[in-house]
Order: structure tokens, then C-alpha cells, then sequence
């Protein structure tokens, strides 16, 4: 955009250099010609009337000469024919440099109250005055002898000198005034021949800086070009993009506002102290914040450019967000923890089926047994107590049994399919996991669900997963809570599992009076490895694992919970009926 200015810039310099050249050219012409007409030639007119004057002057004192003298010897013509003879010689005066002649009439008038001569005789005209630009003069004549008056005689001198003159002078000029002309037109050419050269320079600069322009602009990574005290002097398309502010907004702006300082990242003035002391900064995991305060993760760079006067300089950052990459790593990450626990449940499952068949056999031996004793108790007519402690035998082993194989069944790998499953069943396989846990903790256990539940399109495995993290979270909330000696406290989680007829979909409660989540908890429990066990005790996982599979299966998911009070997570579970599904 500068250089598309500059450009125009130079265009209007070029036409403004063009009229004052012409204003200047018209203003000298103009000059010139007032010069001529007001002063140069008024000067020459005068100058030539006075030389005409002196000429005619002298030639006036011979006539005055002529007519004092009284003393001429006998024989000498009359006066009028001796003042003829000089009125003669001089109407034969001519100009040396045109042959024209000089004088073109004389007329004499004679004073006769001071000359002894009749009146009229001595009066006399030669020539005739037939140019337009003559000059007239009238001379009185005086006697040199006592400065009598004598008369006057009236020269009309041709005025061709002077237009010779004017002529010469006005060509001179002509010529002096061309040659200004001719010297500011050459001024003209070699300015807009300057100008020329740096438009072309200007038109191919501004190709080069809209070249880069779209090449800066294209960039899908951040520039900034950041003073040494810290102020932002530019920015390209991309940061305005990543950080929501426009080029106003953004200029000036502290490079030190746009780092996130709480991050874990290299803070601004360790940046400037590392640009100092090598010159560049190579791939730092950054932190910045945008303009509505999100966090970005970015990947920065930074070199020093060269140095302004006063020694200061200014510094290049690049900067490429990483946060969709990072984000991806994390759901990696996520993932490999995932198939991690599968690979354990898939040992475990293994390891079940060798436990469950080494454990079946005196299982087995032990029930038989036990039948044997409880049929030879009856028909022995022995006490009641007898028969009733070989049923609890009998019972306690049907119970391992079936933990065994639910736990079998839970950690053994199952094809991914949907397919009509019974929730009640899925909830209790899980829960058969916790009975004793709870009696040990002393944790009370209600369950609350529908006598009829519809069926629901799930796989019974991933939802019995979900269920197991729910209640293993809900047991360490209520036994947190219960080492903080919380007066009159009981422990207590309560399972609930119904049908919503309006919705027409099962719902999935599990509410415990634990420790429960603050705000900002609630807002991140489940991120992956976002955690608030110590060390040791948790990975971060098992909220994540919940999310992933109430996403993967078209679930939905809602926690509840007040630090203190307690913690609810409603889980709503898509009914077989009118329910599109597909093999996965």
C-alpha cells in the first residue's frame, strides 16, 4: 500500500513539476514582454529622441550661425539662398547603415522684428514628413553674438534608426528569452526524465513489495517485527487471524501482552536478553493470548534484524500455532492409554479364564461337597443351623463364581458391535465388582431402577467400562470426604437407572455426597490426564475414557456437582426403539 502511494505520489509530482515549469516558462515570457513595452522601449524612444535632438541641434546652429552673421565681404549671395544651401546639406544627411536619409523635412520661420529682411523671405519648408513614426523636434534659434531670438526651425527625422534599433534590441531579446526557454525546457526534460526513472523504479519496487507481500500474506504462520523495547511495529494477515485483533488494534501493543507470562513458556524479556546475546531464538514452545483471552500453544522463532541509527534494532518473530497439533498429540496420547488399558484388560481377561479354571475345579469340589452335606443334613434330621450354614456355603461359592466369570467377561476383548442391550444387566455385572469394596469402606449403596427397561443399542462392554470409572471416582469422593472428619458424615452413592418416557430414552444416575468439584474442576474433569489425585493415585483417564465412549456410541453426558455437597452424572442412553444403528 506504501509503495502504491509513493507511486502516486510520483505521478503527481511529475504533473505538478510539469505546470509549474509552464507557470514558470508563461511568467518569464510575460515578464519579458513588460520589460519590452514599458520599460526597454520607452527607454529606446528616448534615447533615440534625445540623440535626435543633439543632432538636430547642431545642425540648428549652423542656420543660427548663418543668420547672426553680418559681416560677409561683397558678392556673397543672400542670406535666404546661403540658408537654403544649408537646409540642402542637411535634408542630404543619411543614415550610414541604411542610406536612408536622416531628416525629412525642415521648416524654417524666421524672426523678422530681429532680422533686417522683408517678412516672409527668409521663411522656408524643404521635404515633407510622410513616415508615421518621425520624430519632430523644434529648435529656437539664438544669435551668437548677443542671444537674440532669432526664430525656430522644426526638424521631422525619420524614425527608421530607431526601428532598426528596436528591431535589433527585440531580437536580442527574442533570442535571450528563447534561450531561458530553451534552458528551462531542458531543466523540464532532465527533471522528468529523473522522475521518469524513479517511477519506473517506484512501479517495479511496488511489484516487488506486493510480491511479498502476497507471499507474507499467504504465510499460515504468525510475523511480528518487534522493537527493542518490546512495542509491536507490524504484524502480517495470519497473527491478526490467530490473535483476533485488526492492524490498528495490534500496533504499538507490548510483545510482553501478547506472551502468556503464566505460562511455562520463555517470558518476553528472557527472549530479548537470548536475541541480545546470540541473535536468534530456534523453535520455543510459547504461550500467547488472544484478544478474547484464549490461550494459543505456539512454535516461536525469533532473529535480531540489522541495526537502525542510535543502535537500536529491531527483532523478526515467527510464530506457528501449535494448538490443534498439541491438541491432537493429547487425543494420541489419550488413545495409546486407551489401548494400554485394553492391552491390561485383554491380559487380565486371559489371566481370568486360567484363575477361572483353576479356581472352578475346587469350587466345584467344594459345592459338590457341600450338596452332599446338605442332603445328608436333611435326611439325618439334624438342627436347622447345620442346614442352613452348608446353604450359606453353597451361596458364598455361586457368588465367587459369578464374579469370576463377570470379571472374565469384563476384561475379555469383544467385537465392537451394536446391538439390543439389557442396561439392568450391564449395571449389575459392574456393581458386582464393588459390593464388598463398599461394605469394607462402609459406604452405603442405594439402587433405584425400573422393574421394565427397554432395551438399548450399546455395547454391554463399553457401557459396563463407563459405569466401573463412575463408581470408582464416586468411592474415592466419599472416602476423601470421610478422611476430612466431617462431623455426622456417612458415606453414601446412589445408582439410579430409568426409563424417560418423553424423551424415550434410559437415563443413568450415579450421585454420591463426596468431596464434589468446584467450578473450574467441574469445567476441565474431563481432559485428558486432568487430574486432582496425587501421584500416583490416578491417570487422568478414566473421565476421558467416559466422554470418549458416550461420543463414540451417540450418548450424552451432564455433571453436576458443589465442592463439599456432591457430585451427579446423568448418563442418557439411546432406546432400541426407533433407534438407526449400524455394525461398527
Amino acid at each position: 500500500m506504501n509503495s502504491e502511494r509513493n507511486l502516486f505520489s510520483l505521478y503527481n509530482v511529475q504533473a505538478l513539476t510539469a505546470m509549474l515549469f509552464i507557470l514558470l516558462m508563461a511568467f518569464l515570457l510575460g515578464l519579458v514582454i513588460i520589460y519590452w513595452m514599458y520599460i526597454l522601449e520607452p527607454r529606446l524612444k528616448k534615447s533615440a529622441e534625445a540623440s535626435v535632438k543633439a543632432l538636430a541641434q547642431m545642425q540648428a546652429q549652423m542656420l543660427a550661425d548663418e543668420m547672426s552673421n553680418e559681416t560677409l565681404p561683397p558678392g556673397q549671395p543672400a542670406l535666404d539662398k546661403r540658408l537654403s544651401k544649408i537646409m540642402d546639406r542637411i535634408m542630404s544627411l543619411k543614415d550610414p547603415n541604411t542610406n536612408h536619409p536622416f531628416v525629412v523635412k525642415i521648416a524654417l520661420v524666421a524672426d523678422y522684428d530681429i532680422l533686417k529682411a522683408r517678412p516672409g523671405s527668409l521663411d522656408m519648408v524643404m521635404g515633407e514628413a510622410a513616415c508615421k513614426n518621425c520624430i519632430f523636434s523644434e529648435i529656437p534659434l539664438f544669435s551668437t553674438k548677443n542671444r537674440e531670438h532669432l526664430g525656430s526651425v522644426q526638424f521631422d527625422c525619420s524614425g527608421e534608426s530607431f526601428d532598426n534599433l528596436r528591431s535589433e534590441v527585440r531580437f536580442r531579446l527574442f533570442i535571450g528569452s528563447l534561450a531561458i526557454v530553451l534552458l528551462l525546457m531542458s531543466g523540464w526534460w532532465a527533471v522528468a526524465g529523473l522522475i521518469g526513472k524513479m517511477r519506473k523504479f517506484a512501479h517495479q519496487l511496488a511489484e516487488s513489495r506486493q510480491y511479498l507481500d502476497n507471499i507474507i500474506s499467504s504465510m499460515h504462520d504468525a510475523l511480528f517485527v518487534v522493537s527493542t523495547e518490546g512495542a509491536i511495529r507490524s504484524t502480517n494477515q495470519y497473527a491478526h487471524q490467530m490473535l483476533g485483533y485488526n492492524e490498528d488494534e495490534i500496533s504499538g501493543v507490548s510483545f510482553g501482552n501478547i506472551i502468556e507470562e503464566e505460562s511455562s513458556g520463555p517470558s518476553w524479556p528472557f527472549l530479548r536478553q537470548e536475541l541480545q546475546r546470540v541473535g536468534n531464538v530456534s523453535n520455543v514452545e510459547s504461550y500467547f493470548r488472544g484478544k478474547d483471552g484464549r490461550k494459543l500453544e505456539v512454535l516461536l522463532s525469533a532473529s535480531k534484524l540489522s541495526s537502525n541509527s542510535g543502535g537500536s534494532y529491531d527483532c523478526l518473530f515467527v510464530a506457528r500455532d501449535v494448538s490443534g497439533l498439541k491438541e491432537t498429540e493429547r487425543q494420541l496420547r489419550e488413545k495409546q492409554s486407551q489401548l494400554i488399558h485394553a492391552g491390561r484388560l485383554t491380559a487380565l481377561g486371559e489371566m481370568s479364564t486360567g484363575i477361572a479354571h483353576e479356581l472352578n475345579q475346587p469350587l466345584s469340589i467344594i459345592r459338590l461337597a457341600s450338596e452332599f452335606l446338605r442332603e445328608y443334613f436333611i435326611h439325618g434330621d439334624l438342627k436347622t443351623i447345620e442346614i442352613e450354614a452348608v446353604k450359606k456355603i453353597i451361596a458364598q461359592v455361586d457368588r465367587a463364581s459369578t464374579i469370576i466369570n463377570n470379571m472374565r467377561t469384563f476384561a475379555r476383548a469383544k467385537e465392537d458391535d451394536l446391538e439390543p442391550t439389557n442396561i439392568g444387566q450391564s449395571v449389575d455385572r459392574a456393581l458386582s465388582f464393588f459390593h464388598e469394596q463398599f461394605r469394607i469402606h462402609g459406604i452405603k449403596t442405594i439402587v433405584i431402577k425400573d422393574d421394565e427397561l427397554p432395551m438399548a443399542i450399546i455395547n454391554s462392554q463399553k457401557f459396563e467400562q463407563v459405569v466401573v470409572n463412575l463408581l470408582s471416582n464416586a468411592r474415592y469422593a466419599v472416602d476423601e470426604k470421610a478422611v476430612m472428619a466431617v462431623p455426622g458424615y456417612e458415606k453414601e452413592i446412589i445408582i439410579r437407572l430409568y426409563h424417560d418416557q418423553v424423551k424415550n430414552c434410559l437415563l443413568f444416575e450415579i450421585w454420591d455426597n463426596g468431596t464434589g468439584m468446584s467450578d473450574d474442576v467441574l469445567k476441565r474433569c474431563m481432559d485428558p490426564f486432568y487430574t486432582t489425585k496425587e501421584v500416583g493415585e490416578g491417570t487422568g483417564l478414566g473421565l476421558s475414557i467416559v466422554h470418549s465412549i458416550v461420543k463414540e456410541y451417540d450418548m450424552g453426558i451432564k455433571a453436576n456437582s458443589t465442592e463439599m455437597v456432591g457430585t451427579t452424572f446423568i448418563i442418557t442412553i439411546p432406546c432400541a426403539e426407533g433407534h438407526h444403528w449400524k455394525t461398527r
